[in-house]
């Protein structure tokens, strides 16, 4: 796989604390994947003979993850953050290149969900700025756990998450 544009993501996400160290999340993501593979990349039942696929796929990231903080000094917090997410593939657009030049294109609408295909791995580092507002950055990887979209890729992710937090913790 080659490596991918930069996609953007926005959503809300739901925290639940069990004590002062232990939390749940949970919430609706809408991403933009954007990438690019080969045919070996992809798994469908039929032979191939294109060259090279682009896509663009809008996505519905359902997070469920577990936060734990190893480290809280003054008004910051350090936590460890893992869990799973399911794919809810909304749009996806396939560009596909063969040898000849030639390109087709195919696109696809609601027909893919993942459920719990993707690892969640992160660290937070959590600001308190007033009495009740919370910033934050998270720096996470995304490991597929199946393949997804309409070819089954692994499709790898990376990024750094910006969050606004509202609430007594």
């Amino acid at each position: 796989m080659k490596m991918g544009r930069i996609g953007l993501g926005a959503g809300i996400i739901l925290r639940y604390h069990f004590n002062d160290r232990w939390s749940v999340q949970t919430g609706a993501i809408l991403s933009k994947k954007r990438y690019g593979a080969t045919p070996d990349d992809y798994h469908f039942d039929y032979p191939v003979t294109y060259t090279k696929i682009d896509a663009d796929c809008n996505v519905l990231d359902v997070p469920l993850n577990v936060s734990y903080t190893f480290l809280e000094k003054k008004r910051n917090r350090w936590s460890a953050v893992a869990g799973a997410s399911s794919y809810f593939m909304l749009n996806e657009k396939y560009d596909y290149f063969y040898a000849n030049g030639t390109k087709r294109s195919h696109a696809y609408k609601n027909q893919n969900q993942h459920y719990f295909s993707v690892l969640n791995l992160g660290v937070n580092w959590e600001r308190q700025t007033g009495s009740r507002l919370k910033w934050s950055l998270q720096p996470y990887v995304k490991v597929p756990l199946g393949g997804v979209g309409q070819g089954k890729v692994k499709l790898y992710s990376a990024g750094l998450a910006l969050q606004v937090t509202m609430g007594k913790r």
